[in-house]
């Protein structure tokens, strides 16, 4: 499940939407869900430099090629955490952050359904 650019055009608290898809799915929110959050970047070095501070900051971090010219660099940061609409509204905006500073883009994030 991906909050992504579209999800963000299309509804008013895109993450609040994903939290709605997963649950209607059956993921279970008092286990652990294993998060990507992605990062597009125009240079290389700027994804780089994005992806070496997350690793720092307890992220599992990959700087991949993108699939466009728009989208060059993609650093994909990925971490286990319990999933918390709040919480995952205050990531969007650090990563929208980050992202911005080092003239990027945040693409949103994605998990797996948790239920087992």
């Amino acid at each position: 499940m991906l909050w992504n650019r579209k999800i963000a055009r299309d509804d008013k608290d895109p993450d609040a939407h994903v939290f709605t898809v997963l649950k209607d799915a059956g993921s279970d929110f008092a286990k652990p869900h294993v998060v990507d959050f992605y990062l597009y970047f125009p240079e290389k070095a700027a994804a780089e430099a994005s992806a070496e501070f997350l690793a720092g900051n307890q992220f599992k971090t990959q700087v991949l090629e993108g699939a466009t010219k728009t989208e060059s660099w993609l650093c994909l940061a990925t971490r286990v955490m319990m999933m918390d609409t709040g919480q995952m509204r205050k990531w969007r905006e650090f990563f929208t952050g980050l992202a911005t500073r080092a003239g990027g883009e945040y693409d949103g994030w994605e998990c797996a359904i948790v239920n087992e």
